[in-house]
C-alpha cells in the first residue's frame, strides 16, 4: 500500500473487512492523502466493530488522511426485505457506482468453521451445515465458493449487499490478504476465479499453497519458489 500510495496510483480503494486488514491499518504509519476515498465494498455487522466494514474503512481513512464512502447496509438482508427495492435507494446506488472506478480492492477471506467471524456471529446457526453440505471451502465478500470458485447457495447470495464479484474481476488492482492452513482451498479457489491479483500472505501458507497446488497438477513438489 505504501509503495502504490507515493506512486499516487490509486485514488479510490474498495475494502473488505476484518481482523487482517484490522491490524494492517495498526500497522500503517500516518499519512496525509486528502485526494484519495476509501470505499467500502461490503456491508456490516453489529458485532466486531473495529473490524467490520464500518470500521475497516474509517480506519483506512484515519491513518491515511484520506475520506471514505460507507455501505450503510447490512452484509445480509432478512429474507423478507425486497432485495431490488433496497437497491433502488439513491444512497444505495450512488454508492454502488463507486465500485466501476475503483483503482484497487483489498480483499480477505474466510472459510467454513468458527474460526470465520461471518460464520460464528452474521449467519443463522443453520447455514453453516448447508454450505458444507453444498461444498462451500469459504467466502468471499460474504458469498460462499466451492473449491473451483463457483457459488453454492445462489439464495444467500441474493441476499448480500455488496460488491459482485463479477465486478471484482474488472479493478485493475486485486489484492487478497490471508493466511493458514485453514484458508487454502477458499485461497485457491479466488485465485482461480480471477478475484486475485497480489496474494499477501506467511510463508507457511505459501507452502502449503505451492504444495496443494503441485498436488492438484499431478506433479511432484518442486523446491523452485
Amino acid at each position: 500500500m505504501n509503495e502504490r500510495l507515493r506512486e499516487k496510483a490509486w485514488k479510490s480503494i474498495g475494502v473488505s473487512w476484518g481482523i487482517t486488514l484490522d491490524f494492517a491499518i495498526q500497522n500503517l504509519t500516518k499519512q496525509a492523502h486528502p485526494l484519495l476515498e476509501i470505499v467500502s465494498i461490503l456491508g456490516g455487522t453489529a458485532q466486531g466493530s473495529s473490524f467490520n466494514s464500518f470500521g475497516i474503512a474509517s480506519g483506512f481513512a484515519d491513518i491515511l488522511g484520506a475520506y471514505y464512502s460507507l455501505l450503510m447496509a447490512p452484509i445480509y438482508l432478512e429474507e423478507a426485505i425486497n432485495r431490488d427495492l433496497f437497491l433502488s435507494q439513491s444512497s444505495i446506488e450512488e454508492h454502488f457506482e463507486k465500485f466501476k472506478t475503483l483503482d484497487a480492492v483489498l480483499l480477505t477471506c474466510s472459510n467454513v468453521t468458527e474460526k470465520s467471524f461471518l460464520i460464528s456471529n452474521g449467519l443463522p446457526p443453520e447455514l453453516p451445515r448447508q454450505l458444507i453440505e453444498a461444498g462451500a471451502v469459504g467466502d468471499v465478500l460474504g458469498r460462499f465458493l466451492d473449491k473451483n470458485g463457483d457459488p453454492v447457495l445462489p439464495e444467500i447470495d441474493g441476499r448480500i449487499i455488496g460488491m459482485p464479484l463479477e465486478e471484482v474481476k474488472n479493478i485493475p488492482e486485486k489484492v487478497m490478504a490471508a493466511a493458514g492452513e485453514h484458508k487454502i482451498s477458499i485461497i485457491l479457489a479466488a485465485c482461480q476465479k480471477g478475484f486475485v491479483d497480489t496474494l499477501i500472505t506467511d510463508e507457511p501458507t505459501a507452502d502449503l499453497l505451492l504444495t496443494e497446488i503441485n498436488k492438484r497438477m499431478g506433479d511432484k513438489p518442486s523446491n523452485n519458489r
